[in-house]
């Protein structure tokens, strides 16, 4: 049943206008909104632009997506596409290869032959640029001996760090005897094995940092201070029962309140030197007076 007009056109691009400004503040570009032969090379230019403002290689994916979905052209998987595509692969090794379809004599596909291999060049440029960023990043932020994170990274989870998570301090007991007695490469190998163990020892949520030396920092989520003793102490008796570097673990354990993990890191500080000077190989738990008044460092041991 037609039913009746409740205006004209312009009635009609009012209503419309809504979802039209929705749409393109989805888009990754400003789509262009003539229709002439120029809106092919419109397409290209804005799409090139917003490639330099993409961050990831999906950003860059989704940017070249949508500028071949403007130029008329159809994205499809390469294993359903027919032998008349485009044999460009659009999927920047994010999905499955990805191929172009646009019927042979149309518009869409003047336009995608003109623009579509510069557009896949740019498109690839960013992407390779932005993987060695995130790699340089990632790099940047693991100590490369241990593969826990280095001490900036300490600092920005200490500053994230909420009541009810715990903060533990942990220093190798013996450490600088096994360097003078079997070198720097014995130490070296200690370090290593001892932040794998750390890293496989830890829930997802949880963190391992290496502070400097032997000594490590760890925030473990939603935890209690009893249970996190419990935790600590049975990874100090896997450590030790390994027994080739001839080492123990002396840990600090400190549960952060409102003031933050900046003073926590300080109370399982003492914590760690009260179980040094109790006989070592201990886990000891912060007490009140171990709680400094005021952070000394924002957001760092």
């Amino acid at each position: 049943m037609e039913l009746p007009s409740t205006g004209g056109p312009a009635a009609n691009a009012s209503r419309r206008a809504p979802a039209d400004q929705r749409e393109r503040r989805r888009r990754p570009y400003p789509l262009p909104s003539d229709d002439a032969d120029q809106r092919g090379d419109a397409t290209a230019l804005a799409a090139t632009r917003a490639l330099l403002r993409a961050l990831t290689r999906e950003e860059a994916a989704l940017v070249l997506r949508t500028a071949v979905d403007d130029l008329g052209g159809l994205v499809v998987p390469a294993r359903l596409a027919s032998d008349d595509a485009l044999p460009l692969d659009v999927s920047l090794g994010v999905g499955e290869p990805a191929v172009v379809e646009a019927a042979a004599g149309s518009r869409a596909r003047d336009l995608l032959t003109r623009h579509l291999t510069e557009l896949v060049n740019d498109a690839h440029t960013v992407a390779n640029r932005n993987d060695l960023s995130q790699q340089q990043e990632r790099m940047a932020s693991i100590d490369a001996l241990t593969g826990a994170a280095t001490r900036r990274e300490i600092g920005l989870r200490l500053g994230r760090a909420e009541p009810g998570d715990v903060v533990c301090v942990l220093d190798l007991d013996g450490f600088k005897q096994l360097n003078d007695t079997r070198g720097h490469a014995a130490g070296d190998d200690a370090l290593r094995d001892l932040g794998r163990l750390l890293r496989s020892s830890i829930r997802p949520g949880d963190f391992v940092g290496r502070y400097g030396g032997d000594e490590f920092v760890l925030v473990l989520t939603s935890t209690d201070p009893a249970s996190a003793r419990e935790r600590l102490a049975a990874l100090a008796q896997r450590w030790q029962a390994l027994g080739e570097h001839g080492t123990t673990a002396s840990i600090g354990v400190a549960a952060v309140d409102d003031r933050g993990g900046a003073l926590a890191t300080r109370a399982a500080d003492a914590a760690l030197y009260r179980a040094k000077r109790g006989g070592r190989a201990r886990v000891e738990v912060a007490l009140a007076e171990d709680y400094p008044a005021s952070p000394a460092h924002g957001g760092e041991t």
